[in-house]
């Protein structure tokens, strides 16, 4: 059976379409999947106080939000290869601007709160960093995933709030929780404001961990200014 068929079969039995453009199709199509691939790792800057040095694989919007908002609001777990080997690109090209690229490196996963992780079945941001881990150790680099990272208090949902009630909501929300790494990589999904990545480093600089810097799948912008 040819794959145009297959997939107009997938269709009428089961609904299954791409989560980049809606065509009936298993998985991701060819070309939305080039377009994940074409795209390169790009430096994100906000100025907050905390905020590392942080590197993403492209802006949300288009395809790439559309694979996000699949893996993240609709149980779309054929999604994380893909996503966990941009955040693998993410990480290499944040070591290469870093020069960081020989050293062992410990990837930390912004920790999700526990209605998201009951919600969505999985941890979402650690499940990304053991992705992104594999495919980095394959290529001969030594990089490994720890959580010693916890919440220690649940800060209010983020949706909708500005940067600086969310740098007030995530006060004191985390903190590391025995022997902490020498170096290390904080994981996350989407950089918004910066708020959450600002706060996961100064914590981590707290516990006297060598921040190299933050990586993840993508940054949001508008015209003007950051969103």
């Amino acid at each position: 059976m040819s794959g145009p068929a297959l997939h107009a079969l997938a269709d009428l039995i089961i609904g299954a379409r791409c989560a980049g453009c809606g065509r009936p199709q298993f998985g991701l199509c060819r070309h939305c999947r080039a377009a994940l691939l074409a795209m390169r790792p790009l430096e994100v800057h906000r100025h907050l106080a905390d905020f590392p040095r942080t590197v993403v694989a492209g802006e949300y919007g288009g395809v790439l939000q559309r694979v996000i908002l699949m893996a993240k609001e609709r149980g779309g777990l054929g999604q994380l290869p893909i996503l966990g080997f941009l955040v693998a690109r993410s990480v290499a090209g944040l070591l290469l601007r870093a020069d960081a690229s020989a050293a062992p490196v410990v990837l930390v996963p912004v920790p999700s709160a526990r209605s998201a992780v009951v919600e969505r079945g999985l941890d979402l941001t650690g499940t990304l960093a053991r992705t992104a881990a594999l495919r980095l150790r394959r290529t001969g680099l030594d990089v490994r995933v720890t959580a010693g990272l916890r919440l220690v208090r649940t800060p209010r949902d983020q949706a909708g709030l500005g940067r600086h009630e969310r740098l007030l909501n995530l006060q004191g929300a985390f903190a590391w929780q025995g022997r902490p790494p020498r170096i290390a990589v904080v994981v996350d999904d989407v950089v918004t404001t910066g708020a959450t990545v600002s706060a996961v480093s100064g914590a981590l600089r707290e516990a006297g961990v060598g921040l190299i810097g933050a990586a993840g799948i993508a940054h949001t912008v508008k015209r003007g200014g950051v969103r």
